[in-house]
């Protein structure tokens, strides 16, 4: 168990498993069924509509495409530049890593990455069917 500082609203969190408290957890599902709501009736809206129509912020929005909550569907061929692999900075829909780099690290990994082995592959069965079109990004 450790104790630190929610990463969110910074009260004292004392867990095993995450750096968020009870109260910013719940404040965070809501969040994120409204966007889930939000895309289910404007299922191509931008990243900067749901940011504007909801008044949630960019950060927040890029959080949960990070966690694979969400995914960037890239439309006209055009590239997405809002979240990039965190090694190679190569565009990527969801996730942390693009393909390449988490199979790089998944090969390479040690007993020390297991942290970084939980999040680097994006998995579309753990993505929400809720997407968000490239043109604003």
């Amino acid at each position: 168990m450790f104790i630190c500082n929610c990463g969110r609203c910074g009260k004292l969190v004392k867990s095993e498993t995450t750096s968020i408290c009870p109260d910013c957890i719940e404040a965070e599902e809501k969040e994120f069924n409204r966007i889930k709501e939000y895309l289910m009736e404007n299922p191509f809206a931008t990243i900067f509509q749901v940011s504007i129509s909801l008044n949630i912020s960019f950060k927040s929005i890029k959080r949960y495409l990070r966690e694979n909550k969400l995914e960037i569907i890239e439309r006209n061929n055009q590239k997405n530049k809002f979240l990039s692999c965190l090694k190679c900075q190569e565009p990527i829909q969801s996730g942390c890593y693009c393909t390449k780099c988490a199979t790089s690290l998944q090969n390479n990994s040690t007993s020390d990455d297991t942290h970084s082995q939980q999040n680097y592959h994006s998995s579309a069965s753990k993505r929400s069917a809720l997407i968000f079109s490239s043109r604003a990004i």
